[in-house]
């Protein structure tokens, strides 16, 4: 959360940098590694962030959290962690946002797109291709849920 506020930060003080005789007499605090020791320190934040977050984690939880785990791993991960009821319920409302974004969110979103096409007269060809791609997949999966509740 406190990242935005960070890159606030160091962009400002490249913007004051590249003012030079201006105002930017500020960026001049450390010399002309200003920026370097910024990002050291940002750096420096992340790493004793992320280590405390996993002590805490690992307190909480007992787990230690897997570290540059693939999407499987994650997944089994996080499902180790819950209880049945947790995972109905993360099924269901799974299944009803599938639900929304098929029915309702995509096709309204491409006809918005293709009104904005034409009243601005703007090419819209890239949009139209990345919403159809994730429209197709939902309905593909679909496909491959229902044919499996089918077979078994």
């Amino acid at each position: 959360m406190i990242l935005p506020y960070f890159l606030v930060i160091i962009f400002y003080c490249q913007l004051m940098y590249m003012d030079g005789s201006g105002t930017g007499n500020l960026a001049f605090i450390f010399g002309d590694f200003t920026i370097l020791y910024l990002f050291l320190v940002v750096i420096a934040l992340f790493l004793l962030s992320d280590i405390f977050f996993r002590k805490t984690f690992h307190l909480l939880y007992g787990k230690p959290i897997p570290r540059n785990a693939n999407a499987k791993e994650v997944r089994e991960f996080m499902m180790s962690m819950m209880d049945e009821a947790e995972k109905q319920i993360s099924y269901e409302e799974n299944y009803e946002i599938i639900i929304k974004l098929s029915n309702y969110i995509l096709p309204i979103s491409l006809i918005a797109i293709f009104l904005v096409g034409i009243a601005f007269h703007t090419d819209i060809l890239l949009a139209l291709v990345v919403v159809s791609l994730i429209y197709v997949y939902i309905l593909v999966s679909q496909y491959k849920i229902t044919k499996r509740y089918y077979k078994e």
